[in-house]
Formats: structure tokens, sequence, C-alpha cells
């Protein structure tokens, strides 16, 4: 019995070791890297950049310092390209070593555009109860309307129906608007 219970825990023991050693080899074989991204002109530096060990699945973005870091990278020659919205592209060349960090700052410049004239026209509408509203709001004189919407829903025959019900105007001999002001 007590010898079967010693080959059990020679078992366990082999197991462990096995799983530790491979554990411990494969993250050996690896590496890691980080560094700052600035902006080249004002040295500022760059909230989420993006930083990617191309050919793999591995990268990361900058922190509200500009930093970023990458681990267990393996080891070998990468080329990491780094990128910004509004900066220039940029391919840098690393070497990750075993069980190191290498160091990777980079200065981004801006991306210079030809800007070109925008011209945006709309014109508002006037027939709902709201831009009435909004007509009335923004205006520097006391002002009245009466709104499509309103019109619709109104038991108004004529045009002369609706003028009696905007406070300010009137009918005189049943053919001519009369406002006041």
């Amino acid at each position: 019995m007590e010898l079967c219970e010693n080959l059990i825990i020679m078992k366990y023991i082999i197991s462990l070791f096995i799983l530790l050693s491979s554990f411990f080899s494969t993250h050996a074989q690896n590496g890691s890297m980080s560094g700052t991204i600035v902006d080249k002109k004002t040295g500022e530096t760059l909230i989420g950049a993006v930083v990617r060990v191309t050919n793999t699945s591995l990268g990361g973005v900058t922190d509200l310092n500009g930093k970023y870091s990458i681990k267990n990278i393996p080891v070998g020659n990468y080329e990491i390209a780094i990128g910004m919205m509004s900066y220039e592209k940029l391919i840098e060349k690393i070497e990750i070593k075993v069980g190191q960090n290498s160091n990777l700052d980079v200065s981004l410049g801006t991306l210079i555009t030809e800007k070109k004239e925008v011209k945006i026209t709309q014109k508002r509408s006037r027939e709902t109860l709201s831009a009435l509203t909004i007509i009335q709001k923004n205006s520097v004189v006391v002002a009245d309307g009466i709104s499509s919407d309103i019109i619709k829903k109104s038991p108004d025959r004529n045009t002369g129906d609706v003028i009696k019900r905007v406070s300010g105007a009137s009918l005189q001999d049943n053919k001519f608007a009369i406002v006041r002001g």
C-alpha cells in the first residue's frame, strides 16, 4: 500500500516538473517592447496611437501619457507599424531578444493635406410648429404665426379664416389682410 502511494506521489511530482519546465521554456523564448510616441513638431505625447507588430496579431495603443507596452513577443526581428489619424504612418525595425524589453520611442509628423472649400447649404423648414417656435424664439421683435400643421387641423375653410386666428392680424371687407405694426 505504501509503495502504491509513493508511486502516485512520484507521478504527481514528475507531471508538475514537466508542466513547469514547459511553461518556463515557452515564456523564456519571448521578449517585450515598450516606448513613447510623441508629436514631432510639438513634442506632446500622442494618446491613442496604434502600434502593431507586423505579420502577427500583437499590438497596443498608447495611453494618456503616450506610452505603450507589448509583451510576449516571440524572439526575432520585426517591423513595427505605428500610426494615428492625421499623422504619417511610420514603420520601424526592431529586434526582440530573449527575456529583454526593447525600447522604441517614436516621433510622428502630422499629415499635410490640401484643404478645399466646403459649402453646406440647407433651407430650414418653416411649415412645422417646432420650426415656427424656433423662428419666434430667435426673432428680435415680437412675432406670431401659424404653422401648416395647425392649419391642417383647424376647421378653417379658407385663408381669411386662418388670418383671423393670428394675433395682430385682421381682415378688412373680407378681402384685405391688415397686420398691426
